[in-house]
């Protein structure tokens, strides 16, 4: 799935692990493309253990807000059901440089969610350009 030209999505058969986007990393740095960023539920993950809702986004890994973006919109496509607010793990693996024998540490960022506002300020924002076309005052 591709949201826009610059950030391409894709579902993992299973949750990657470590040594799994390690891998990953390598061979996309191999082959001159851009890295990904692997997203996973973090928090509350003991109510909602959803690794299908697990991403790996491919994009510049320091267009942060993009990449928040591109899971929300991806997580509202799917249709989830998660009530209240989560923590999504957002996390950059670095390739190993050639000649070295350590990588450099992943980067971990979070993001917390709050999927049924997000769906409630879009609506009121749509409410709000109808008022706007409208000549309303708002």
């Amino acid at each position: 799935m591709t949201l826009n030209t610059s950030i391409r999505l894709s579902r993992p058969a299973k949750p990657l692990d470590q040594a799994d986007r390690e891998r990953l990393a390598d061979s996309l740095a191999a082959a001159g493309a851009t890295p990904v960023i692997y997203a996973r539920i973090a928090a509350p993950y003991e109510e909602y253990p959803r690794p299908d809702l697990d991403l790996v986004i491919q994009a510049d890994w320091r267009r942060t807000k993009s990449i928040h973006q591109a899971w929300i919109d991806w997580a509202l496509q799917t249709d989830v059901d998660i009530e209240g607010e989560i923590c999504v793990e957002l996390r950059y693996t670095y390739a190993l440089p050639e000649g070295r024998v350590r990588r450099q540490r992943e980067s971990v960022t979070a993001i917390r969610v709050d999927l049924a506002r997000v769906l409630l300020e879009r609506d009121l924002a749509a409410l709000d350009a109808d008022d706007r076309a409208l000549g309303l005052t708002i």
